[in-house]
C-alpha cells in the first residue's frame, strides 16, 4: 500500500495497484476494491477508498483497519462458539447415558469365573480380582498357562484348563467351580476368551473362520447359558461382564473374521 505526498491539495492515492484519482467515485471505487481483495482485506481497503482523502490519509487507513479487525474478530469469535457448541452436541449422548444409567448392586466377595486369564485383559482381570478378594477361577487352554498363573502367587486365583469353543469342557469346568465354591455364591462370570486369524478374505480357510466364531462367540453364548443357574441362584448383584471390541464398530484390513464375531458379542451387552 502505498500513499502519495500529502498537501492542502487533492492526491491520488494507490492500493495494491488500484489508484484512487480526486475527484473519482468513491462508492464506485469501492465496489472495485471489494471486488478485487475480498474477506477482512477488501474490507479495509473499501473502507479506505470511502473515505475522504484530503490531507489525513494515515488517520483513515487506521480507521479502516481498526473496524477491518473488529470484525474478523467477531467471525473469529462465532467460529468459536460455532466449535463449542459442537462439542456440546457431541458429548450430549454420553452425559445422557450417564446421567440416565442405572446403578446396580454389586457382591463384594464370591466366586467369579473369568475366561481367558492366560494373558491381556483376562490375565490381568483375574489378577486383579483376586486381589480384591473374590475367588477367581482363570481360564486357560494349556497346562504351561496354568503353572504360569499359579507362580504369581496371587492368593484366590485358580486355573481352569477349558476351552470355550468345547461344550463339553465347558461343562467340567461349571462341575469344578461349583465343587470349589462349595456353596459360595458365584457373583459373576466374565467372557474375555477370544482369537484372531488376520488374513484377507480371499485367502481366508472357512475353517479357521469358524474357529474364530466358535471361540469369541459361541463360546460367550455357551459359557453365559452353562453358568446361569449359578448365577440366578446368587440372586440380585451377580453379573454377567462381556469383553468386546472396537472392531464391532470399525473393521480393519484383514479382521473380517474377527469384527465378524464382535457385532454379536456387542449386541450382546447392549442395554
Amino acid at each position: 500500500m502505498h500513499g502519495a505526498r500529502l498537501g492542502a491539495q487533492p492526491c491520488t492515492v494507490r492500493f495494491a495497484g488500484i489508484s484512487l484519482a480526486p475527484g473519482e467515485s468513491h462508492r464506485e471505487r469501492g465496489k472495485t476494491e471489494q471486488q478485487h481483495w475480498g474477506g477482512c482485506r477488501g474490507y479495509v481497503r473499501e473502507k479506505a477508498a470511502r473515505t475522504t482523502i484530503s490531507g489525513d490519509y494515515a488517520a483513515a487507513t487506521r480507521a479502516a483497519a481498526a473496524d477491518a479487525d473488529a470484525a474478523c474478530c467477531c467471525a473469529m469469535g462465532w467460529a468459536a462458539l460455532l466449535a463449542v457448541a459442537v462439542a456440546v452436541l457431541a458429548a450430549l449422548p454420553t452425559a445422557l447415558e450417564m446421567l440416565l444409567a442405572r446403578s446396580f448392586p454389586v457382591h463384594r466377595s464370591g466366586g467369579v469365573f473369568v475366561t481367558g486369564a492366560s494373558s491381556g485383559i483376562g490375565r490381568h482381570a483375574a489378577v486383579e480380582l483376586a486381589r480384591s478378594g473374590y475367588r477367581v477361577f482363570g481360564t486357560v487352554r494349556k497346562e504351561a498357562d496354568a503353572d504360569a498363573l499359579r507362580a504369581l502367587g496371587v492368593e484366590n486365583l485358580e486355573p481352569v484348563i477349558c476351552d470355550v469353543a468345547d461344550t463339553a469342557a465347558v461343562a467340567q469346568a461349571v462341575a469344578a467351580v461349583t465343587a470349589a465354591l462349595a456353596g459360595e455364591p458365584l457373583v459373576a462370570i466374565v467372557n474375555n476368551a477370544g482369537i484372531s486369524n488376520d488374513l484377507p478374505l480371499e485367502i481366508q480357510p472357512l475353517a479357521s473362520v469358524r474357529q474364530v466364531f466358535d471361540v469369541n462367540y459361541f463360546g460367550v453364548l455357551d459359557v453365559t447359558q452353562q453358568f446361569l443357574p449359578l448365577l440366578r441362584k446368587t440372586g440380585p448383584g451377580a453379573r454377567i461382564v462381556t469383553i468386546g471390541s472396537l472392531a464391532g464398530t470399525i473393521s480393519a484390513p484383514g479382521t473380517v473374521a474377527y469384527s465378524g464375531t464382535k457385532v454379536p458379542v456387542c449386541t450382546l451387552c447392549t442395554r
